[in-house]
This record gives C-alpha cells, structure tokens and sequence, in this order.
C-alpha cells in the first residue's frame, strides 16, 4: 500500500500543480514569465568574428559592474541608466572577445601555475579572509568563477605584456606629454577640503517654484545673511542643519575629495575659499545646501623622474588600448533585435539588425 501511494504522490502533485496554473493566471503568468527570462538569457545578443555573447552574459557584467561600483569609491554605474549601463557592459565584452581572440591568434597561453600565483596575490593584497570577498569583487571575480574569469583576465594582460614587448623606447617629449596629461594618475595625495553645510530638506512632495520651496529657499538666503552679518556658522548648523550626520558636528562634511562627494555641491566647494559664504544656497538632491570650508588642500604629484617607471607603463598600456580599440573597428561584430516575450515564446530567433541594446 506504502509503495502504491509512494508512485503515485509525483502523479498527484504534479496534477496539483497543473490544476493551480490553469486555474490561477496570476500563477499561469509567473511561470510563464520565469520561462521567458531563462530562454531570454540564451538568446544571443552579440556575434564577435563568429564567437557569440549571449544576453545571459550581458546581464551577468552588469550585475557585476554595479557590485564593484557599490564597493568602490569612485561611482560609474550608479550615475548611468539601465540602458547606458547594458551599453558598457556590451562594450566591454565586446572588447575583451576581441583581445581574447588576438591572443590565441598571437599563441598566448597561460599555465596553471600562472593561475594559482594570480589568486595567491589577490590573497596577499586581501591581508585576511575576512578581506577575500571584497577583493575579489574588485578584481570582478565573484560570480563568473575563480579560475575562468582570472585565466580571462591572465589571458589579457599576457597579450598586452606581449604588445608592449614589441614597441619601442618612448621619447621624453612622449613621456612627458603622458605625465602631464593624465596628472591626476601621478597623485600622491589627492586635492581634498574639509567642509560643512547647513541642510534644508526639501520634501519630494513639494514641486519646484511652489510656494512652498520658495519658503525653504527664503528660509536659507535668512540663514545664509545671519553668516555673513558674523553668526557663528557651526551654531547655526547645530541648531538648524536637516542632515542627521551634521546635527552636533557643526554641520561638518568631514574630508571632500573631488568625485567622493555631492555632485551638484563639489563645483562649488572646491572654488571657495575657506570661511566663504555663497550669496544663494546651492540645490542638491533632497533639498538647499549652505556650503563653507575649513581648510583647502591642494593635490600633490609624485615628481615626474620618480614616475618613470609608471609613465612609462602607462604609455605601454595606452598604446595597447588604441591598438585594442583598431582591432575591434576591424573585427565583423553583429547585433541582434531584443525580441519580445511573446516571440521568445512562440520559438522566433533574433535577426541580426542594426546597434541596438
């Protein structure tokens, strides 16, 4: 009987199953949908000289790209849109199948040991495992499997190491130039100020040039003349800052550098002087801003003859990037039509069609 009952429960469920779908199109339509995003990633997106890059991959950088941009410090992703950030993420694949492909045409190859070393050091720069994870988000090894994407990788900066073996000495004219153009690279501590705000929220609610954003606005040009009439500006940001982080800190900001920061508040801030008073409060997201500085550190540079030897590597790996992006206007690259859910399930292949995301 046991046996009996042990057959046919499979039977039993799946009928069960079967009768909710049919019967409930809220389930009907979840299933279906599921269905569609799993055949959807299958589908191919890109064809690279014959290799295909399917939406599946694409959708996998992307999710990547906004993992690092959470972990790092300086944001790209969470400025784009989805479409602008699928656009990347495409551009980027695109390029590494390209470089992949002209280093197994060029006989690249990378041992086993030149793998282990590889992860070994991301290990070492980790310090502890604690640290691991986060490293290997960094480096963009979560998720697409260790070994695959660091061979990827190892792969790439082979051929660009190969590359660069083949181009000359540059000049010191050349050497300069790149010095001198990508300054910011050459950093030893970067441009900073530390400075305070008084913040006015601004509801969502309330739309521009109500009367109601005009009375926040008139509200800070009060705040803004009590400053300059000699208030004290850390009083006043105590006592009427909206920003919780500000409130018993004198409204501070802590150390801003240029891109860590508010976007619409950094152009300012780092014009003023310190102890200035804007004539008007700046918008930024969420509300009005009563910026001022403390203190105004300029960026220093490491000295041009200490920098050689990265001058020099930079140059390698500029000429390796505009050789890179040659060979790709040279490579056959094709797109295909995102087709819709109903095509993808009636079993319609996409065509080949112009650039399109």
């Amino acid at each position: 009987m046991g046996k009996i009952i042990s057959r046919g429960l499979p039977l039993f469920l799946g009928g069960w199953i079967l009768l909710q779908i049919l019967v409930s199109p809220a389930l009907a339509q979840d299933v279906k949908g599921s269905l569609f995003l799993q055949i959807r990633r299958t589908l191919p997106a890109v064809l690279v000289n014959g290799a295909t890059i399917t939406r599946g991959q694409i959708e996998d950088r992307m999710n990547r790209m906004k993992r690092r941009d959470f972990l790092s410090s300086t944001k790209v992703v969470e400025n784009l849109t989805p479409a602008g950030t699928r656009v990347l993420a495409t551009d980027l694949m695109i390029e590494e199948y390209v470089a992949l492909q002209l280093a197994a045409n060029h006989n690249i190859h990378v041992t086993t040991e030149e793998v282990e070393r590889s992860l070994h050091g991301i290990v070492m720069e980790a310090g502890e495992m604690a640290a691991f994870e986060e490293t290997l988000h960094k480096h963009g090894l979560i998720n697409e499997g260790l070994m695959s994407e660091g061979l990827k990788n190892l792969y790439i900066d082979k051929l660009r190491r190969n590359y660069a073996s083949t181009l000359p000495t540059p000049t010191m004219e050349e050497m300069r130039e790149f010095y001198e153009t990508n300054r910011i690279v050459f950093q030893a501590t970067p441009e900073r100020v530390l400075a305070r705000q008084i913040f006015l929220v601004k509801p969502k609610e309330v739309k521009n040039l109500s009367e109601e954003d005009l009375k926040i606005q008139a509200r800070a040009m009060e705040l803004i003349e009590r400053i300059k009439q000699g208030e004290d500006f850390k009083e006043l940001a105590d006592r009427y800052t909206e920003d919780p982080n500000g409130i018993g800190t004198g409204g501070s900001l802590g150390w801003v550098m240029p891109g860590l920061g508010n976007s619409l508040l950094e152009p300012h801030i780092f014009k003023m002087k310190p102890g200035e008073i804007l004539d008007e409060p700046v918008r930024v997201a969420g509300g009005y801003s009563i910026p001022t500085i403390d203190k105004h550190e300029e960026a220093v540079f490491v000295p041009f003859d200490e920098a050689k030897p990265r001058v020099i590597k930079g140059w390698q790996i500029e000429k390796f990037r505009e050789w890179l992006e040659e060979e790709k206007k040279n490579s056959d690259i094709q797109y295909f039509e995102n087709l819709p859910q109903r095509a993808v399930m009636e079993g319609k292949k996409p065509k080949i069609t112009e650039k399109i995301y």
